[in-house]
């Protein structure tokens, strides 16, 4: 159901943010018809989650709860504290980082990309650390989270930066008994 109400707000939010501030009777009594695809409800959801929460970020919260839902029916993908770690994570970082680097540039969209707890947080970094501070501050929290959460990261980083000597330069001694071709359309002297 979130799922649907999320996609179905990235088409049809501009048009349904003017009924989700209506009074709420007329919201719940069903007087209201909203465009998104889940009705009313999932507008509303959609409009909590997306945009007064962590803006697309809010996507991973699917992640989690399909996680959970599974775990509940004895189909275990991953351990139930190791999804919480990565969704909360990942909806803190990507709500940060789309309000850095997407928002500034669509000012006039109805779609807050990082969600206003995004915007919040990139305005709190941005104000005490400026954008270039932001930028690191993001970079390496990224990178300090996939090399605690991911086994490949830090081999990979090793053998990046690791002090490779030169290859051996091996002179080659010009072959013995080699003919010079004449280069056609070269006369050979007077």
């Amino acid at each position: 159901y979130l799922l649907f109400a999320f996609v179905s707000y990235l088409f049809t939010g501009a048009a349904d943010q003017s009924l989700l501030y209506v009074d709420e009777h007329l919201q719940w009594d069903g007087q209201i018809v909203a465009f998104n695809w889940t009705g009313v409800h999932g507008a509303y959801l959609a409009e909590l989650f997306i945009n007064n929460g962590f803006g697309l970020a809010s996507f991973l919260l699917l992640f989690f709860l399909s996680v959970l839902s599974l775990s509940l029916l004895d189909r275990k993908i991953m351990p139930l504290w190791k999804a919480f770690i990565y969704t909360s994570f990942g909806m803190l970082w990507f709500s940060i980082a789309l309000a850095f680097s997407v928002q500034p540039f669509l000012k006039n969209s109805f779609l807050y990309f990082g969600g206003k707890e995004g915007d919040a947080v990139c305005g709190w970094l941005c104000t005490n650390f400026g954008g270039w501070g932001t930028f690191i501050i993001l970079f390496v929290t990224a990178l300090v989270f996939s090399i605690f959460a991911f086994d490949c990261v830090l081999p990979y980083l090793k053998n990046l930066f690791a002090k490779r000597e030169p290859a051996p330069v091996v002179e080659s001694e010009p072959l013995q008994g080699t003919v010079e071709e004449p280069v056609v359309g070269q006369e050979d002297g007077p």
